[in-house]
């Protein structure tokens, strides 16, 4: 049973609205119009989904459906709670985010600071209201931001040692403006006094630290991510030695991903600690990922390699949700983990409040071909973003929402109506997927396609692009005006 305080904005309460018998209905702003989708006994059955799991909406008129196999896998009760907050709240959870990157880069036997706060979109040190009033204007009011830690982290010493000046302006102006912020504590690099990087394990504790102070300083900030992208950050600077530790070894990689998945369940309680000392509703947490795959093509002899890939892409999820896998638990303890330090993760980590977000882009699948050679898929290439949004449900069992994908301006209105489309489809058949786009960022960017070393390159994907609009702009706005306008009926038994 939900408890419809949790859902009170504003003052305002929504409750059920009338419905066929057996079901209940919940509409937006506690009206209907002629845009609201009901969907019938009959047609959840003639899908096979669980009346329970059924979430309905729409797509832009004349977009193709792909044919997606339903849901078979029942949902929880925590995820089905979890959908209906989210979508009670907000519809549909579409949103951008603000491109603030800052790992150490390892290149030409130099370590450099990045920070693409300053280096993208005309630098956001300088331009934050403009962009931020810009993304309200276009109707997309969730942002996920984040202050650049080596700025904002000064020492080891918190609160003493935190710079609260900056974040305390940007979000000021998002709760003035009226965006729904997603604070992101942890995005690609740690404060240049923390030594070894994310190898440092008194890193967790640290962060954990900071978390519990932004939730003491910004209590109406529900929604955090904690690190972004674990896989891809312990891979990038403990696999492959690009950024941060600069180390490419196995265990290198297993210590970054736990000490990372550590850090976030610590993070999380921490703030839940702080939360409800200060008698406020629970944080959500959304747990971004790169969603990957690796393919060994045909005589490849590569096989093992893609395997391995599509085990340990997942192990930073699986422990900080404590979640037991035996082929990952084997990949670990071979590589340098022992029993106890995974009993640990199995013990404390969580799925309660955890959203799994998506981040999906067209080259992170990789097909693996003779000789060592790789290739990343492109445009011309098919997209597994549904087979791999099922993989993720199938394994974790939580609420999905998509929060990345960008295109250049020659692919990016159809990336970004074919990448609704999908998430639409999957929620049509009954995943259960509160949010169905994220695009990101809201301006351009830098040298991402350089693995951020630096190039002093545009990287042109975002809405805007030195603040005029972009292709992606006007489908993002039409999803969005079309998903206001629908109420998004959720129906449950």
């Amino acid at each position: 049973m939900l408890d419809e305080r949790e859902f009170g904005i504003g003052g305002q309460k929504f409750h059920p609205s009338p419905q066929e018998p057996g079901t209940t209905s919940i509409l937006f702003n506690n009206r209907a119009s002629q845009h609201d989708l009901h969907i019938s006994k009959s047609f959840v059955q003639d899908q096979d989904i669980p009346l329970s799991q059924a979430v309905i909406s729409g797509v832009p008129a004349g977009v193709e459906i792909p044919s997606i196999q339903p849901c078979t896998t029942p949902w929880s009760s925590e995820t089905r709670r979890l959908v209906d907050l989210l979508i009670l709240r907000h519809g549909e959870m579409n949103m951008t985010g603000v491109e603030g990157s800052y790992p150490i880069v390892h290149y030409e036997g130099k370590q450099i600071r990045r920070d693409l706060l300053e280096e993208s979109g005309g630098n956001f040190y300088i331009n934050h209201r403009e962009r931020l009033q810009r993304t309200i204007d276009a109707g997309i009011k969730t942002v996920r931001w984040g202050p650049s830690l080596h700025k904002t982290l000064l020492g080891p010493n918190i609160p003493q040692d935190v710079d609260n000046d900056f974040t305390d302006t940007v979000i000021a102006e998002m709760q003035e403006l009226g965006n729904e912020c997603i604070l992101d504590l942890v995005h690609f690099g740690v404060p240049d006094w923390v030594d070894g990087c994310f190898q440092n394990k008194q890193l967790p504790e640290i962060l954990s630290q900071y978390a519990g102070h932004l939730a003491q300083r910004y209590p109406h900030i529900r929604y955090y991510t904690p690190i972004n992208e674990k896989f891809v950050t312990a891979k990038f600077s403990a696999l492959d030695g690009l950024w941060n530790e600069g180390m490419r070894d196995e265990k290198a990689f297993v210590r970054a991903s736990s000490i990372l998945a550590r850090s976030e369940v610590l993070m999380c309680q921490e703030i839940d600690k702080v939360r409800e000392l200060l008698g406020l509703t629970p944080a959500i947490y959304i747990v971004n990922e790169s969603f990957e795959r690796a393919i060994a093509m045909p005589d490849s002899g590569r096989e093992q390699e893609a395997e391995d890939f599509n085990t340990f892409k997942f192990v930073s999820m699986d422990l900080a949700f404590g979640h037991y896998n035996e082929r990952a638990k084997r990949w670990l303890l071979t590589r340098g983990m022992d029993e106890k330090e995974y009993d640990w993760f199995m013990e404390n980590g969580s799925k309660v409040r955890r959203v799994v977000g998506v981040d999906k882009y067209r080259w992170t699948e990789h097909e693996l071909h003779a000789g060592g050679n790789n290739r990343d898929y492109g445009f011309n290439d098919p997209d597994h973003l549904d087979e791999l949004v099922i993989e993720a449900y199938e394994r974790w069992g939580m609420p999905i929402v998509h929060t990345e994908t960008n295109a250049w301006p020659e692919h990016a209105a159809q990336e970004c109506e074919r990448t609704y489309k999908i998430m639409d489809t999957l929620q049509k058949v009954g995943y259960p997927i509160p949010g169905k786009l994220g695009w990101y960022g809201e301006e351009s960017q830098t040298d991402w396609q350089h693995a951020l070393m630096p190039k002093g390159e545009e990287t042109p994907v975002g809405l805007w692009r030195n603040g005029q609009p972009q292709p992606a702009l006007e489908v993002m706005q039409k999803i969005v005006s079309q998903a206001q306008e629908r109420n998004h009926v959720y129906t449950t038994v």
